[in-house]
């Protein structure tokens, strides 16, 4: 009990923090960790769940816990040797253990190589002042041009509907492509966007 008392101190204090120094809007959804897959293991009585055991890109040591919940936008079989990429959001609870432990609402695994893939994973609202409909990342870097040719899917990969009358607006989204313009924000015409739930 005590414990979790002063981890939830700890993240408003931090969340504090973030508020103070600048503007909400500022700051992107969630954040990102990058490693290589040192050892993938069962988590312990909860099918579909497992741990990551990674090396960041800074040689540091870290664990993902990857649920049944987990969006892929790629492949879903991580092994030995891969590299991945893990977004959790910005201002949600982290336990306070070494390694770092993070739980994955997306996973990157897999990315196909013959390809030019990126992907960014936030929260996008229509974007005040432009012509067309037009969806920006919350942290502001990032501008959507959202039309009939793109495929929107939930995470289950089920059609997403409305996605043209303005439905996208305030979700979470992954979102992959691969050309932008040299612009803040940049903007792009997606090769696909996965709505997360």
């Amino acid at each position: 009990m005590k414990k979790t008392f002063v981890t939830l101190l700890c993240a408003l204090l931090l969340m504090a923090a973030f508020a103070g120094s600048a503007s909400s809007d500022a700051f992107p959804a969630f954040l990102s960790v990058t490693g290589v897959v040192t050892q993938v293991e069962p988590y312990p009585d909860m099918e579909g769940w497992y741990y990551v055991r990674i090396t960041d890109e800074n040689g540091g040591p870290g664990t993902i816990l990857v649920t049944d919940a987990t969006c892929y936008p790629f492949e879903r079989e991580v092994g030995e040797g891969d590299t991945v990429t893990a977004y959790y959001p910005a201002m949600g609870i982290m336990p306070m253990i070494y390694p770092p432990q993070y739980t994955a609402d997306v996973l990157v695994a897999g990315v196909p190589e013959d390809e030019i893939v990126f992907v960014t994973v936030d929260r996008f609202n229509v974007g005040e002042g432009w012509d067309d409909y037009v969806l920006v990342s919350q942290d502001g870097m990032l501008a959507l041009r959202i039309n009939e040719d793109v495929p929107v899917t939930a995470a289950d990969g089920e059609a997403f509907e409305g996605a043209l009358e303005g439905e996208l607006s305030g979700k979470n989204l992954v979102v992959l492509y691969a050309v932008t313009t040299r612009s803040i924000p940049a903007q792009t015409t997606p090769i696909a966007v996965i709505v997360l739930p």
